[in-house]
């Protein structure tokens, strides 16, 4: 008999969970309240613009590397990760905006 496992939040956690329990054998059914998978993760079109929401900094490659590998494939054969100078943009209602940067000299400019 096989091991069973609900998983709810289909987020980064949720579906790591998921794939280290179906790696170790369980039956694994994940539910979300979204239609899409991915949590803060995601990406909405508004008019002619793609924003990305959800965390602006992928860290910790390595945890992420760890996980895919445990599941027999290679984060970089499934995701494109693509390197950018400028890690986040905060706006304000009054115009103003605060860039940080991959560089700590630069973010401290800012």
């Amino acid at each position: 008999m096989s091991k069973t496992a609900v998983i709810i939040g289909a987020g980064a956690g949720g579906l790591s969970a998921a794939v280290d329990l179906a790696v170790a054998g369980w039956q694994v059914d994940v539910f979300d309240s979204n239609s899409e998978p991915g949590g803060k993760m995601h990406q909405r079109q508004v008019g002619d613009v793609s924003i990305n929401g959800g965390p602006t900094v992928f860290t910790m490659h390595w945890v992420f590397d760890e996980l895919f590998k445990r599941a027999g494939a290679k984060l970089d054969s499934r995701v494109r990760l693509t390197e950018s100078k400028r890690l986040a943009r905060h706006a304000w209602a009054d115009g103003s905006h605060l860039d940080l940067f991959h560089d700590m000299d630069q973010s401290a400019a800012a």
